[in-house]
């Protein structure tokens, strides 16, 4: 479990830059094994929903897979490998600096 910090904390430090977005560690329940990171915003103030965001990350090369809702996403680390979360943090940072 503590192994997956980093890997949420540097993703956190990408988006938390952004006006109105903010992120709370969820740790795992009975059936989570992981912490999950859940990034929540108001979409009039950043320009877009989570699942639009979300539908960009998919769309995107490397494709990233998040949970998604109106107000912003999830990050669930348990498959991530080293270096995940460097391409992780950086397509977020691509895609909320153009928005």
């Amino acid at each position: 479990q503590t192994c997956a910090l980093p890997i949420l904390q540097q993703v956190a430090d990408v988006v938390e830059a952004y006006p109105s977005v903010q992120t709370a560690l969820r740790q795992p329940g009975r059936s989570n094994v992981a912490p999950v990171l859940a990034i929540e915003w108001d979409p009039k103030t950043l320009g877009a929903t989570g699942n639009e965001v979300a539908a960009l990350l998919s769309d995107g090369s490397p494709r990233i897979e998040v949970f998604s809702s109106e107000r912003g996403f999830s990050v669930m680390p348990y498959m991530m490998e080293e270096g995940d979360a460097d391409v992780v943090a950086g397509r977020l940072h691509e895609i909320l600096s153009a928005l």
